[in-house]
């Protein structure tokens, strides 16, 4: 019957097939055998669903030693490493924007600052072999269990004595070269990085011995011949054409912020930034028809942009700075005639192609719904495929009975909803494209009566849809 078939079935099922325990072989007693001597981890026992017995490797606690490396390389030679004997944790960084400035180059350009703040994420500190960690907790089958141990002793002296001292890494690499799975050290020393390396060879890296393609540098080059919307220097023209061209006359084109004096026709400078408003640039129809596809594409609570991921994306988490609800106008709302017009509308009048923008993001602002002071400028984008968000065109899709306006604190100016009306202004600095103009951090005050309709039009620098199809924005 099949309850004996299956009893009776001895066929290799690798390295999950369940072995008979001799009670006389103290060779995988926990406790009791001289295999464990020659390891520095702690181990327990795991009993899984299946009936198999695992070990699983527990991170050490204590981990106040470090070592640290010298500042400068010498040719072609890894760093010399030494022990602090320090009783604080100097190792760790000071400030939570660390690992942003490290990728950003920060490390080598800026190094007495970053030797200070941020030595952990700049590396110039690391940990002694038996604390390096391989990402997530690894099993280890009894049937195996010298193996696995020994490859994730291997797995900690490459990560220690190369991927972490050796300048060929990139930072990202030393980064994300962490296992995403619990079985990644069972499945390389049965051949897998072999057999499945598309897989192996990012997922579980540090057993496959291929940190170096899993940084968002090699995964996603940089290509010196991509096109650039614009240079460095040519933001003021952009707003001084839309501004000045009869073209755009027929929007009501008025001048809230700008570097000089604009035309007395259209308003005054201050000084500041460009922020510039559009009447009528969204037709009551293009306006319902933008509400009505945010309803089918679903409203969900808003999020901000977090902790790198594994893959060097970055993770979204809810913030209660942010209440506001949006979908994002992609696929089949993206290719709706109505928002193919809008869309080319901005292309035209921005002369940012239209593979230059984001998706965009449909808005929903209930009673009560805000998005507290912060700035549409992402500073990973700007080593990243597609480069900084240049321009942001907001596109209000109704009136609101009460409040909902968009504030600029540097600026002390607020612009009320009205339908149709679309508002524009630069994340950067006209002079350096690179770098995030502070002055235009902005909020969408809370809705006091009403709900209050709205998207976002993100526009970068280079090509970014292609980037996000392949995983690279």
């Amino acid at each position: 019957n099949e309850e004996e078939e299956e009893d009776n079935d001895t066929s290799d099922e690798g390295l999950f097939a369940r072995e008979e325990e001799d009670d006389d072989d103290d060779d995988y007693d926990n406790d009791n055998n001289d295999y464990d001597n020659d390891y520095d981890y702690d181990y327990k026992y795991v009993d899984q669903e299946d009936g198999d017995d695992y070990i699983v490797r527990e991170e050490e606690e204590d981990g106040d030693d470090y070592i640290e490396r010298e500042e400068d390389e010498p040719d072609g030679e890894f760093e010399e490493n030494f022990q602090d004997d320090s009783e604080d944790n100097w190792c760790e960084d000071k400030d939570v924007d660390c690992m942003e400035w490290a990728m950003r180059g920060e490390c080598d350009r800026n190094q007495e600052f970053m030797r200070e703040n941020c030595r952990g994420s700049c590396f110039f500190c690391i940990p002694p072999r038996e604390y390096i960690e391989v990402g997530v907790e690894q099993k280890v089958v009894l049937s195996h269990k010298i193996e696995i141990l020994d490859a994730i002793r291997d797995a900690q002296e490459y990560l220690h004595d190369e991927v972490y001292v050796d300048p060929k890494y990139e930072m990202s690499s030393r980064y994300l070269c962490k296992c995403q799975e619990d079985e990644c050290a069972i499945w390389a020393v049965t051949g897998e990085c072999e057999k499945n390396p598309d897989y192996m060879r990012t997922n579980c890296a540090p057993f496959c011995r291929s940190c170096d393609e899993v940084g968002y540098e090699a995964r996603c080059p940089l290509d010196p011949n991509e096109p650039e919307a614009m240079r460095a220097g040519e933001l003021h023209a952009l707003f001084d054409r839309i501004v000045s061209e009869p073209e755009y006359s027929k929007y009501n084109v008025t001048v809230l912020s700008s570097p000089d004096e604009s035309d007395g026709d259209v308003g005054e400078g201050t000084n500041g930034p460009w922020v510039i408003t559009l009447e009528h640039f969204v037709s009551p129809e293009e306006c319902d028809r933008l509400i009505e596809l945010g309803g089918l594409e679903g409203y969900k609570r808003s999020t901000d942009v977090g902790d790198m991921l594994p893959d060097g994306n970055h993770k979204e988490f809810v913030s209660r700075d942010r209440t506001s609800e949006n979908a994002w106008c992609s696929d089949d709302c993206s290719n709706d005639p109505l928002v193919r017009g809008v869309t080319a509308r901005i292309a035209e009048m921005t002369r940012f192609p239209e593979k230059n923008s984001e998706d965009l993001q449909l808005l929903r602002y209930m009673p009560g719904q805000f998005y507290k002071q912060h700035h549409d400028f992402i500073d990973h984008d700007v080593v990243r495929r597609p480069g900084p968000r240049i321009l942001t065109l907001f596109l209000y899709l109704n009136d609101v009975e009460a409040g909902g306006g968009t504030n600029f604190p540097e600026l002390d100016l607020t612009v009320v909803p009205k339908r149709g009306k679309a508002l524009l202004w630069p994340s950067v600095l006209n002079e350096n494209l690179m770098e995030e103009d502070p002055r235009t951090e902005h909020q969408a005050l809370p809705v006091e009566r009403g709900v209050k309709y709205g998207a976002n039009a993100w526009l970068h620098l280079r090509d970014f849809k292609t980037a996000n199809e392949e995983d690279c924005s």
